[in-house]
Order: structure tokens, then sequence, then C-alpha cells
């Protein structure tokens, strides 16, 4: 252990195993990596207590930002007229609140074992891809049924193909940022192998086909062509690449039905046909906005938001909202249809802060994770599931700790 994580005390070594464990599960399955987490939350205890990381610890006030984040889920809490009820929601959250807070003491890890750390998540993050490719594969040779498309590319696991969207996409970052910055310091092999992986992972999201994940994916190729234009002088170079690279992608996507099948509902909303998630939306964020108007912005209480939503989609005869009890699919409405403007307000005050320190900061991983953070909850409730709120909680402190860039 002590090559793996070097210059940490025993305790610490604990804490960044248990760490590490987390990074490698998270993509498979959202309910064990809760365990390992909480159990470097226990290490990360320890160390405080014995090791002296109160008194030694590198305060970051940033890292404080991130529990605000939680606070925005305390309205819906109060407000509830069933707090044990609304407890249950609100306490699944405390990874938010308890996570940054412990950052906020402990001492940071050295560079070394700060990307390591990071370029674990993108091995996992290819691992999963391999996986539900070999298992898809078989499917096909098995059962004669295609399964190289949305859920049920990963029906293997408990995840929603929207969080392995939004997790490859921040694999997409973190080897984007890495490539770039040490581009001067790698031979040819090397950059052939950041390249196929990066190229793997992007064609993943085509087959994926997590729409917003794919619009995020894009944003991300075109920020790194225009980076390196900017970075090597060959900017129309690289605007040449970028749509080489787009017109490639797109052959790839129309050329596969099922990825023709699911872009086609950005176009096809309007049919009566529920299974396409852009319709069901609709009518989600329709309700949604109804309650919250009538409620006048002041929430109903997170012990009843479910029941009311329920009630609002039976008036717009969104039958298949009824039975399957959908939340928002929005979690800036479901921010205020639990605890009303107060709640939004804080969470975008803390969101635009961290923003605001990670831009100026030049913490660019740390900025492009928030990004994908904003960009991704505007169709899902990200924060109202284990897998969002495991990622969050973990990255979002953990790239505070990244040292900030001198160059742009």
């Amino acid at each position: 252990m002590a090559n793996i994580f070097p210059d940490t005390s025993f305790i610490y070594k604990v804490f960044y195993f248990f760490v590490f464990a987390t990074i490698l599960v998270l993509p498979f399955h959202k309910i064990f990596a809760s365990f390992p987490l909480t159990f470097a939350g226990m290490a990360g205890v320890i160390a405080l207590l014995f090791s002296g990381g109160v008194k030694s610890g590198n305060r970051n006030p940033e890292m404080l930002l991130w529990c605000l984040i939680f606070f925005a889920f305390l309205p819906g809490f109060f407000i509830a007229n069933d707090q044990s009820l609304a407890w249950k929601d609100v306490s699944g959250k405390l990874y938010l609140f308890a996570t940054p807070l412990l950052f906020f003491f402990l001492k940071p890890p050295g560079e070394k074992l700060f990307r390591r750390m990071l370029r674990l998540f993108v091995f996992s993050c290819l691992v999963f891809i391999l996986v539900s490719i070999v298992i898809a594969i078989l499917n096909y040779l098995m059962h004669g049924v295609s399964h190289f498309f949305y859920k049920e590319l990963v029906r293997f696991t408990t995840m929603h193909p929207s969080y392995i969207g939004m997790y490859i996409n921040f694999a997409i970052v973190i080897t984007g940022i890495d490539f770039f910055r040490n581009n001067s310091k790698l031979e040819k092999k090397q950059r052939i192998f950041y390249l196929i992986a990066l190229a793997i992972m992007f064609v993943y999201l085509l087959i994926l086909t997590a729409k917003t994940a794919i619009l995020i994916g894009g944003i991300s190729l075109i920020w790194m062509f225009v980076y390196w234009g900017k970075k090597q002088g060959k900017f129309k170079l690289a605007i040449t690449y970028l749509i080489l690279a787009l017109v490639l992608l797109s052959a790839i996507a129309l050329s596969n039905k099922d990825i023709r099948t699911r872009v086609g509902m950005l176009f096809n909303y309007n049919e009566v046909n529920y299974d396409n998630s852009v319709l069901s939306r609709q009518y989600q964020w329709l309700s949604a906005w109804q309650l919250i108007n009538d409620s006048n912005w002041q929430g109903v209480g997170a012990d009843v938001s479910t029941d009311k939503l329920v009630e609002y989609y039976a008036k717009n005869n969104f039958q298949k909202g009824v039975d399957e009890r959908y939340n928002t699919h929005n979690q800036y409405l479901q921010l205020v249809v639990d605890g009303g403007w107060p709640a939004l307000l804080m969470f975008c005050i803390a969101l635009a802060a961290l923003l605001h320190v990670a831009y100026w900061s030049r913490r660019y991983m740390l900025f492009f994770f928030l990004l994908i953070l904003s960009i991704s909850i505007l169709t899902e409730c990200m924060f109202e599931t284990l897998s969002g709120i495991l990622f969050f909680a973990l990255f979002g402190p953990l790239l505070i700790w990244e040292k900030p860039s001198k160059k742009a």
C-alpha cells in the first residue's frame, strides 16, 4: 500500500483505500458503493482524532460550499407535515454534507495520489464499457436479440443509462484534460492510448443513447478541439478535425436503427407513446409547473411531493406517471416542489459560487464537473437517487483538492 498511497500515514492509507474502492465500484452498483464510502468516512474521522488531522489539515473554505448544497434540501423537510417521512428523503442526502465537511479538515492528497484517484475512475468506466459490450455480444450470439442500446445495454446493473452517461462524460473530461496537460511528456504509444480511450467512450455514449449525455459529450468534444487548436496555434486545423469527428460520429449514429429511433424522439415527441422519454418529460414538467404555481412557489414538503405530483399527472391524463409515481425528472423543479423558492435559491447560489471558484482558480476538472452536474439535472433528479448523491458527494469535494492551474 505504501507505493499506491505515498506520503501518508497508515490511517490515511486506510481512508484512501476505501475511497479507491468506492471509485471502482461506483459505475457498477449504486448501493454497493455506499459501503466503502461510509468506511472511508469512518477512517477519515479516526484520522482526524488520532493523527492530528484537525490541527494539520489544510483548510479549504470552498469545500464548505458543497455543504450548502445539502442545506438546499432542508426547506422541504421543515415544511413537511410528516417530518419522519421527510427525514427518510433528507437522510439519504447526508453524504452531501458529511463528505465535504470531512474533506475540509483532512489533509489533501499529494498530486500523484490525486491523479491516481481520477485515473482509477476512468479505468473503472472503461471496464464497465467492456463488460456491458461483452454481455451484449453474448446475448446477441445466444438469443439473437440486440441489446446494443439504452437500458438493454446496462440491464446487467442497477444503474440507469443517464447516470452511466454522466459518469462516462466525467471520465472523458478527466482523460481530455490529462491528455492536454501531459501531451508534451507523452510518448507516441501513450498518445495513441489516450485517443483510443476517448474514442471508445464517445462511441459508447452514442450506443447508450442517453440524449442529455450525448449533448454533454458533444460539448466536451467541441471544447477539446477548440482548446487544442488555440494551444497549438492551429485553430483552422482543429475546426477541420472537429467537423470530421462530428461527421464520423453522426455516420455511426445514423447507421444504427436503435440510435436513429432514440434521436428521432426529439422530433416526434407529439406521438402518444409514453416510452418516448421526451413526451414523458413534457407531461412531468407541465404537471410540476402547475403544482409549483398552485402552491405559490412555497413548496409542498418532501413528505407529500410525490403524492401531489401523481395527482397532477392524473389531471393531465399521464397514466404512466401515475403508475410509476415519477418525480419531476428535473432537479431544479423538484427543489421548488419540495421546498419552494428558498430551496432553489440556496442551491443556485451554491452552484454559482462553486462555478465562480472553479473558473477563476482555473480548476478545470471541477469546472467541467459542475457543468456536467448543471446540465444533467435538467432532465433527471440526480440528487434523488444514490447513484447521483454518491457521485457528487465524492467527486465534488475531491476536485476542490485540485491544484489551481497556472496556465489557461
